[in-house]
This record gives C-alpha cells, structure tokens and sequence, in this order.
C-alpha cells in the first residue's frame, strides 16, 4: 500500500491511488479489530487525500490552535518567530522530528520561495504509549512553543510567509493533516 501511495504522490497517477485504497478496504476490518497488528497500515491510513475522519470534515487546524508572534533580529532581513500552539485536551500532534517515517511531523514551513529558514527550535517530546506502535510515539500535548529564526527580503509582509503543518490525533483516530497559516502580530524589543 504504502509503495502504491509512493508512486501516486510521484507520478500523480490516481490508478495507484485506488490500487492502494483497495488494498485499505480489503483489510481495514482487521485493522480495526486489531490495530497493532497493521501498524503499517493504520500508519498509511492518514497518506489518502480523500480520507476523512468520522465527522466527513473535521481536520487537524480544528483541535490546535496555533498563536504567532514575530521580532526583529539583529541583523537586516532576520527575524524571530514565536508559534504559541494549544491543543485540545485528549489530543496531540507527532513531534519533531516525527517518531516514524510515515507519520507527519509537526513543521514550521516558508510558504514564499525567498523565505529562508535558518533554524526551528522544536520542543522536547512526551512519549506517548499507543495501541498501533510498541514503541512509544513522541508527541506535543496541551501548550507548547516553537522558536524559529528565519531572513525574509525587504519588503515582504511577514503576515504570509509562514505556515504550520500539522496532523492531530486521539487515541481512535488522526484527522486529516492541515497547513495553518501563520499571522504573526509585531513584538517591540524595549
């Protein structure tokens, strides 16, 4: 499935993506009962563009709420970002760096191409215990912050180069992964 799902995000061939998907619903039934025994599969379950939760829309910018605030630094162009997110109780996000290869990490991205990102200062991790992975899965929970530090040209409102990538999940289920645009609001340096 997940070589399938490789392939259709490639060559964007949709006959890829409904092999994969047969693949999904022949042993979903068994996932379901027994989840860690298709780690891989339930793992691959958030990689189909059309899979929606059990609401049909609700997604992952729905349960974290991402807070931005942006500083001057010390030389032109370079600038301090701080990205306050708070996540609803019973929920996380995968951290970074993401525990698995096919989980969707937590990422502060530049959404313009002159957006450069020098460096991201994530959080430590909690491990979390899941009925899919034996090893714990490392993730942010409750109220955390990102520190990033980035150069943007002369000129570029600094209200539309960043973004948020996320994917929330609870102990049933990850809603579909969601870019939450940053807006960050000025803070002064006294």
């Amino acid at each position: 499935m997940h070589s399938l799902l490789d392939l259709h995000e490639r060559t964007g061939d949709s006959e890829y993506l409904r092999k994969a998907e047969r693949i999904l619903k022949r042993f979903s039934g068994q996932a379901a009962e027994n989840p860690a025994a298709h780690h891989r599969l339930v793992l691959g379950i958030h990689r189909f563009p059309e899979t929606r939760d059990d609401t049909g829309d609700r997604k992952s910018a729905n349960v974290v709420r991402a807070r931005s605030t942006i500083e001057e630094g010390e030389e032109a162009g370079a600038y301090r970002l701080r990205v306050l997110l708070d996540i609803q109780e019973g929920w996380h996000i995968n951290a970074n760096p993401a525990s698995d290869s096919l989980l969707i990490a937590t990422n502060v991205i530049p959404v313009t191409d002159d957006t450069r990102i020098l460096n991201v200062r994530y959080p430590d991790a909690s491990p979390l215990v899941t009925a899919f992975s034996d090893p714990p899965v490392d993730v942010y929970q409750g109220s955390t912050e990102i520190t990033v530090h980035a150069t943007i040209p002369g000129g570029r409102a600094v209200r539309n180069v960043f973004a948020l990538r996320v994917q929330a999940c609870d102990e049933r289920r990850c809603l579909l992964p969601s870019e939450i645009d940053l807006r960050p609001t000025w803070r002064y340096q006294p």
